[in-house]
C-alpha cells in the first residue's frame, strides 16, 4: 500500500476510535490530494494487447456490496476508493 494512503486510513480510523462509536459510514470522501502528490501507483494491464489500460496498483475488492455491505457503506468505499486514485475494481462474485 502506498504511504501517504496507509496513513490517511490509519487517520481515519483514529478518528472512528476517538467517537467510541461505530465507523462514521456512510462519511464524506476525504479531500482530494495536493496537486502533484498522488495517492496511488499505477500499472499497465494488457501491455501486449492493442488497447493496454493504465490501473490503479491496488484493487477494490467489491464481492460482498449488495449483499452483506449496506448500500450507503458501499458508496462511502467507493468514493474513497475513488479520491484516492483507485480505478481497479474486482467484481467478481466468486472464484474457481
Amino acid at each position: 500500500m502506498h504511504p501517504i494512503l496507509s496513513i490517511r486510513l490509519a487517520k481515519i480510523h483514529a478518528r472512528e476510535l476517538a467517537h467510541d462509536a461505530a465507523p462514521a459510514y456512510p462519511a464524506a470522501p476525504p479531500s482530494p490530494p495536493p496537486q502533484g502528490r498522488p495517492l496511488m501507483c499505477y500499472m499497465t494491464s494488457g501491455e501486449a494487447t492493442p488497447s493496454p489500460r493504465r490501473v490503479s496498483a491496488l484493487a477494490l475488492g467489491a464481492m460482498r456490496f449488495g449483499t452483506a455491505t449496506e448500500e450507503a457503506t458501499a458508496f462511502a468505499i467507493l468514493d474513497r476508493f475513488l479520491v484516492a486514485g483507485g480505478t481497479f475494481i474486482d467484481t467478481a462474485n466468486n472464484y474457481a
